[in-house]
């Protein structure tokens, strides 16, 4: 089960942080 949530946070890392890098800057102009 473990192994099946970090495979999953893993492969969310890289959109996730994309996401945060675009809407991060917009929030705190």
């Amino acid at each position: 089960m473990s192994h099946t949530i970090r495979k999953a946070t893993a492969d969310d890392a890289g959109p996730l942080a994309e996401l945060a890098a675009v809407t991060f800057p917009l929030a705190c102009p």
